[in-house]
């Protein structure tokens, strides 16, 4: 059976920097406020190495080593966290250039449209840019978008690791909506990227696996992409998950930004010696 990795894949930039980040202060037991990335298998490492992860700066003694995770906080938790503590901020660039469109968009005076879930850590983190939320609507659908009231002019941003047809599709809605749309292409190029190679790996697999969390908005997506396009496709987070799965066709393999490739290639080596 034929079974191919999927190139890129995994580690972007931003994780790579953000988890650099860290291994430069494990010697100074660092706290990390949220989840380093979105991997459980990354966190369970750091875990095992002496790393702490809070969701919230309460109880850390003063002094301590606070590392702000790779999707960002709100500007007021950076403030107080700077004023207790040493900190270190893996903030991936492509989110901090977000953090500055909405700051410029809000100086402007200019309502801002969100696109992304509002519940994801890089989306609360973009929201506490901003210093008044009335005018701030975030949208994860055409249908919520199709809700949003009458504006002169809008300004949109976007989480970075959103489905790129998907986003398409609701730029297009919002553009037959509003006639003046200050916009800035929030998708980083690492998600862009690895969507494109799925589309292209749908081409010649039937099945397409990918390798990531549960809670990973840019590895839901892929699958996401994958399935939107034809093929069969599941998120894998442990060789468990693979056992769950008949094969009955070429298999290809892609990792979401914050999976390990280890576990991408245990996977493989896993496929390889049982169908092959």
């Amino acid at each position: 059976m034929k079974i191919t990795l999927i190139e890129p894949r995994g580690f972007c930039f931003g994780v790579c920097r953000a988890l650099d980040l860290l291994d430069s202060v494990l010697d100074k037991q660092p706290i990390v406020l949220h989840e380093i990335v979105h991997n459980k298998q990354v966190v369970d490492g750091y875990k095992q190495k002496g790393v702490r992860f809070v969701e919230c700066l309460d109880g850390i003694p003063e002094s301590s080593c606070v590392v702000l995770s790779a999707h960002g906080v709100a500007d007021s938790i950076r403030t107080l966290a700077q004023q207790k503590y040493q900190v270190i901020d893996t903030t991936c660039p492509f989110v901090l250039k977000n953090h500055l469109w909405v700051k410029k968009l809000e100086a402007q005076g200019v309502p801002i449209v969100l696109i992304g879930k509002k519940m994801h850590p890089e989306i609360q983190g973009t929201l506490g840019q901003l210093k008044n939320l009335n005018n701030v609507f975030v949208v994860s659908n055409v249908q919520e978008i199709e809700q949003l009231p009458d504006m002169p002019i809008i300004g949109v941003a976007m989480q970075t690791t959103l489905g790129v047809l998907d986003t398409a599709e609701m730029m297009n809605v919002l553009k037959n909506k509003y006639e003046k749309i200050l916009f800035q292409n929030g998708i980083c190029q690492a998600t862009s990227e690895r969507q494109q190679a799925v589309l292209n790996a749908v081409k010649t697999h039937r099945f397409i696996l990918v390798v990531g969390d549960i809670k990973s908005s840019n590895a839901n997506r892929l699958v996401d992409v994958a399935k939107q396009a034809g093929a069969k496709s599941f998120l894998i987070e442990s060789i468990t998950d693979i056992e769950k799965i008949n094969f009955s066709d070429s298999v290809a393999i892609m990792a979401a930004a914050s999976a390990p490739e280890s576990l991408v290639q245990e996977i493989y080596h896993y496929l390889m010696k049982k169908y092959n």
